[in-house]
């Protein structure tokens, strides 16, 4: 029998777990749903629910070929009406967007017409919501378009995208995040951080508005948890995706009990994990070490992790112009922290150079292979006995 995973996050850190683990284990993820992106801020003033990560989470479950590529496809010109429009009218919009040749565009349609009738939805139903297709992605409508009709939409979805384990929302009430970094509290989101301009102050405290005991946990997350063997907390937005995944009333107790297992992020980060303080004399660099980290991990989920699985500084792969990015991004020549003293931590091989699209260019960046997390995890369970 497969060993029960559940992996807690968001956003792009979660991707190389799920990606790495999901045909060795029986791999649940759960996802922080107060993500406020471009799309799922608009999105969910129609649904109450965060689609973007679900839908990245989802995506990474699922089987890699064209159905799942046009479920995370982002309309860049196509600017129609969603109100009167239906799923197949979406799908059919993307490919012609995305220029899929005429057997793969016939292929889709068909797959997604299968998967429609197997779960007793209507792929030509109108899906009522009060938007133009530009700039969201195809899986953030349809899961707008289920959330809002059908009480059971996180097994539809599941269903619907063919995932290999299952994706679970961290509850299900509307919710924001707040933060607290100086003398008022601050409504703020996932995308509040990917402003590399934003200077604030450490954050002191972070949680859910409009009032932290009254988001409760998912039932379905909460059963995950206590069915689980081990508990990942992927890298990722230590605030935004790593601790707000777990806010939610009733997490912190069941997850207290449990293995969990930290893929710790390569390098500080900025505005959550290090901070650029303007002063006289041009910047103060304000980072929380590791050592911190760790009891703000213990303070959320209840216990620090058993083992922390981090970067090998000495394996880097040894690109100057990239190092010197993220040296300037983050105002520092050391933005790479030190785990060797925080307990058990096995240093490995991690890293591969991946690149995305940042303000209209390409950009370099330092990802978790999906391939070395899948060695690396096989290999402390048998070496810590876990």
């Amino acid at each position: 029998m497969k060993r029960k995973i559940v992996v807690f996050g968001g956003g792009g850190g979660i991707k190389p777990i799920i990606e790495g683990l999901k045909y060795l284990y029986d791999v649940t993820a759960i996802v922080a749903a107060s993500d406020d992106g471009k799309s799922t801020g608009i999105l969910k003033n129609h649904s109450g629910v965060a689609v973007g990560d679900f839908r990245n989470a989802l995506i990474s479950m699922a089987e890699q070929g064209p159905e799942t590529s046009i479920l995370g496809y982002r309309f860049k010109e196509t600017d129609i009406g969603v109100y009167y429009a239906t799923p197949r009218t979406i799908i059919s919009a993307a490919l012609d967007e995305g220029r899929y040749g005429k057997i793969e565009r016939e292929n889709v349609i068909s797959s997604f017409e299968e998967r429609f009738k197997e779960l007793g939805l209507g792929i030509d139903q109108e899906m009522k919501i009060p938007v133009t297709t530009k700039g969201h992605p195809v899986g953030n409508l349809i899961l707008t378009w289920l959330i809002r009709q059908n009480k059971d939409w996180v097994d539809y979805a599941n269903k619907l995208a063919r995932s290999q384990g299952f994706v679970l929302p961290n509850t299900l009430h509307p919710c924001n995040l707040y933060a607290i970094y100086d003398s008022a509290t601050h409504l703020i989101g996932e995308s509040y951080f990917d402003n590399p301009n934003l200077r604030i102050p450490p954050i002191q405290k972070i949680g859910l508005w409009p009032n932290d005991n009254s988001i409760k946990a998912y039932e379905k997350a909460l059963q995950a948890v206590r069915e689980a063997d081990i508990i990942i907390i992927p890298p990722g937005s230590f605030y935004a995706s790593t601790i707000a995944s777990v806010l939610p009333e009733g997490f912190k107790h069941e997850l207290s009990e449990k293995i969990i297992i930290w893929f710790a992020n390569f390098f500080y980060d900025l505005n959550q994990t290090l901070y650029r303080i303007p002063s006289n004399d041009g910047e103060k660099i304000i980072t929380i070490p590791p050592e911190r980290q760790i009891e703000i991990i213990e303070e959320h989920f209840g216990k620090k992790p058993d083992l922390i699985i981090a970067q090998n500084p000495e394996s880097l792969p040894k690109e100057p112009d990239l190092m010197k990015r993220y040296n300037k991004e983050l105002g520092t020549e050391d933005p790479i922290p030190d785990y060797k003293s925080c307990g058990q931590v096995y240093l490995s091989d991690l890293a591969f150079i991946d690149y995305i699209e940042s303000q209209g260019r390409q950009i370099y960046v330092l990802r978790h292979n999906p391939r070395k997390v899948e060695e690396t995890f096989r290999y402390v369970l048998s070496e810590y006995n876990l």
